[in-house]
């Protein structure tokens, strides 16, 4: 038996309703700092909620994942995907979806790290008085974590249709 394995299902609907809440705050925070690629600041408070909201999101996200990831290790990847009895174009396929989770892995990893460095920046940042120059960057930042999101809601999604934990 591994480490939670009996709340495995209810770990990965949890893991689940953080990642769409995640997703949509990210989302949110490139909405609401779009202006910032003109320069324009009228929601500059909202970004920085928004900001804040999906950095500890994106903790919560993590540390759910990190629950479940022996789980899924074993359960997943190691039982089912990596299973070199299956037909070869199963097994190929199952190669596939692994490699993209290793992938959606280290996005995560760098996501988060720019969610956070995206709210240290926020909290310095004064518009009126360092004036527009990084405000691309932050525009830009916020639509990478963004992306590293839909990334990986998109993959585990993809990941879960084929094996989940606890079945």
């Amino acid at each position: 038996m591994i480490f939670l394995e009996e709340h495995s299902r209810l770990l990965l609907v949890l893991h689940t309703i953080c990642g769409g809440a995640l997703v949509a705050s990210s989302t949110h925070l490139v909405v609401w700092a779009r202006g910032y690629w003109r320069g324009n600041f009228a929601r500059e408070r909202g970004v920085k909620r928004f900001a804040w909201i999906v950095a500890c999101l994106f903790v919560a996200q993590v540390l759910l994942g990190l629950v479940i990831y022996p789980i899924y290790k074993v359960r997943v990847r190691t039982e089912y995907f990596d299973d070199p009895t299956a037909s070869m174009q199963l097994y190929q396929t199952t190669q596939k979806i692994s490699r993209w989770f290793d992938v959606k892995e280290h996005a995560v990893g760098i996501g988060l790290a720019v969610a956070i460095a995206l709210v240290w920046i926020l909290s310095a940042y004064k518009p009126k008085q360092h004036g527009d120059s990084i405000a691309p960057v932050i525009a830009g930042m916020a639509l990478f974590v963004a992306a590293t999101t839909w990334l990986a809601a998109i993959v585990g999604i993809v990941t879960v249709s084929f094996r989940s934990i606890g079945t």
